[in-house]
């Protein structure tokens, strides 16, 4: 009759440690992962952020009827212009005869800031919450528009955006 062999306790002592040793790499490998995942996935939003920040100050510039900061060939930490109101109640009725679209009344002045990382839009008594996470804003009034930069600051580098609205009302 033949004897069974089995391992012998180094053996499965060594066995298991070998099995703990790659469970151990693989857990330390997709929690790095997870955290590269997880810090690409806010940096993603914060730039979308600015990207979608950018482009309402755009938009809403291009119907400026006038600039009032930055001053004429000057720059500023903040963006004001006046338009055209468009919460004012346009319809039923006629247009009177004195009515104008640039008259004072009919106008509200627009204002965007940075507070605490915040890019803020106020338009009359309403404030809003453009954009988070911005490191940097400054307007520049140059001969063809304005010029706008943000800034995003993430831990090794900083990223510029910028963008120019070019002067079709003002």
């Amino acid at each position: 009759m033949r004897s069974r062999r089995a391992f012998s306790l180094v053996e499965a002592m060594l066995t298991l440690f070998i099995v703990f040793l790659i469970f151990g790499v693989a857990a330390q490998l997709l929690m790095g992962y997870a955290g590269v995942m997880k810090s690409s996935a806010g940096k993603s939003d914060t730039l979308s952020s600015l990207q979608v920040g950018m482009q309402v100050m755009i938009d809403d510039l291009r119907q400026a009827t006038q600039v009032l900061s930055p001053p004429a060939g000057g720059s500023s930490l903040d963006l004001r212009f006046s338009k055209i109101d468009p919460t004012l109640n346009w319809l039923p009725g006629p247009v009177p005869g004195s009515w104008s679209p640039p008259a004072a009344s009919n106008l509200v002045e627009v204002r965007y800031y940075l507070d605490t990382a915040r890019l803020l839009r106020v338009a009359g008594a309403s404030t809003w919450q453009v954009a988070d996470g911005i490191g940097g804003l400054q307007f520049e009034d140059q001969v063809h528009g304005i010029q706008i930069q943000m800034s995003l600051r993430e831990s090794q580098r900083t990223l510029v955006v910028t963008g120019f609205s070019g002067k079709t009302h003002f």
